[in-house]
């Protein structure tokens, strides 16, 4: 008689932990990129940098026209912001 109720008792413990588990789901999707077009009027940090940069060269360079060296630093930010933000 013992053994009826121990395993009867195991059966009912054995369904009642299988009904404990969740449904199966579907996958989860990964986030779809977006294909908008990014702003326009939006430049990044280091544009704003460089162009400011440039024109704080510019200035000089209108006080000083002879000054070799700013010419040379005006022609590398030039090439610095044609390439990082166009």
């Amino acid at each position: 008689m013992n053994r009826i109720v121990l395993i009867s008792l195991a059966v009912m413990v054995l369904a009642a932990a299988c009904e404990d588990r969740p449904a199966p789901t579907a996958p989860i999707k990964p986030p779809s990129l977006s294909v908008t077009p990014a702003d326009v009027s939006a430049t990044s940090t280091v544009c704003r940098a460089y162009r400011n940069e440039l024109d704080r060269i510019n200035a000089q360079r209108a006080q000083n026209q002879a000054s070799v060296e700013l010419q040379q630093k005006a022609d590398a930010y030039d090439r610095l912001v044609a390439d990082a933000c166009s």
